[in-house]
């Protein structure tokens, strides 16, 4: 799901993506101060320090990394969580995600989205979510529990996700429910073969 690329790499996907969104140009170091002189971009690229961090053994430096993050940009993003290059976080504060979660590249997390455990009284049957590449997860949305988000879905303003949302489905509500399509997707249709099969003969 995510693509293992290097630090600089990654940062430049996440700096490429976050343009793209915003139909900014990214071909001159103007263009980059102007993307990087933003509050989304500046707390991706912290946590993208914060993972580096961790990942190498630099546990305290990381840490500390983490915190500047919580409490400069109001965002809880751990380094621990597997993401994949291209998130765009227009607004962050009040977004975090729990540190099992596995996000996958070109995602889109909103202000106030949140990705985490379920809180389920059997923790046995609790887990945290994985989203796929090209999500949409609008403001304030949650997404508890062992979901999966297929690729290219679209979670709502407000949705409560607590069960699994294919890909290419749009979703909205509390709990969330699809209520239509992307372009190029849909439910399965069953062939011919399952749609008569059990069907016994009908009335003379």
């Amino acid at each position: 799901m995510t693509d293992k690329l290097g630090f600089f790499a990654t940062v430049q996907a996440d700096l490429q993506s976050y343009a793209d969104f915003n139909e900014m140009p990214l071909k001159s170091v103007m263009h980059y101060i102007d993307v990087l002189m933003r509050p989304g971009p500046m707390a991706v690229i912290l946590f993208r320090m914060t993972t580096f961090c961790h990942q190498a053994g630099l546990r305290p430096i990381s840490r500390i990394l983490y915190i500047m993050n919580t409490v400069i940009f109001g965002a809880s993003l751990p380094p621990a969580a597997q993401v994949g290059p291209g998130l765009v976080i227009p607004h962050p504060v009040g977004m975090g995600f729990a540190g099992p979660c596995k996000i996958g590249k070109n995602v889109r997390l909103f202000g106030g989205v949140i990705l985490g455990a379920a809180g389920y009284e059997d923790r046995s049957a609790d887990g945290f979510p994985t989203v796929g590449d090209g999500c949409f997860i609008f403001s304030r949305a949650q997404v508890m529990g062992p979901v999966e988000i297929g690729d290219d879905a679209i979670i709502g303003v407000n949705a409560v996700v607590t069960k699994s949302i294919p890909a290419g489905a749009i979703a909205l509500g509390a709990p969330a429910r699809v209520v239509r399509w992307r372009a190029g997707y849909g439910p399965p249709t069953p062939s011919p073969a399952a749609a008569g099969e059990g069907g016994g003969e009908g009335p003379p």
